[in-house]
């Protein structure tokens, strides 16, 4: 298994809702599908911060934007496999380049952090935010191999 699907399989699902779901008024919960696109999201969001943090920051800026466009695509519906397997691998690039440096304990803490933020934004309760994130946090330290 790896470690999307293993983030998927933990995740709060109604959390995950929070954050594909578009539409304030008509939160709806989620599908195994769209779970897995809200862990590889938010697995994505955490790496891409953690880049910027150890100095990658122009290759964080544009892999941030790959990760706001499959956020996009998964609140509007149209994410397909294919487009999560294009996600995963432009993750799994994240995560070659982040093994380059070593493991950095601040990049690690702003990562965490704008996961939390994220899901605080999205509508979670701040200590649910900070228990999900300690689940992200987990998942891509086991990516990086820590």
């Amino acid at each position: 298994m790896d470690a999307v699907d293993s983030l998927a399989t933990r995740l709060d699902k109604p959390l995950a809702t929070l954050i594909v779901s578009q539409d304030e008024g008509t939160k709806r919960f989620i599908g195994e599908a769209l779970l897995a696109g809200a862990a590889l999201y938010l697995l994505k969001r955490y790496v891409d911060k953690y880049l910027e943090g150890i100095g990658f920051d122009e290759i964080a800026k544009q892999h941030g934007r790959t990760t706001a466009t499959l956020l996009q695509n998964l609140r509007s519906g149209s994410v397909g496999q294919q487009d999560l397997q294009t996600a995963k691998a432009d993750l799994q690039k994240s995560v070659t380049l982040a093994r380059s440096k070593p493991i950095d304990g601040i990049a690690k803490s702003s990562a965490s952090t704008v996961v939390v933020e994220m899901m605080v934004d999205a509508g979670a309760l701040r200590g649910q935010a900070n228990d999900e994130a300690a689940k992200v946090a987990e998942a891509a330290q086991a990516l990086f191999g820590a």
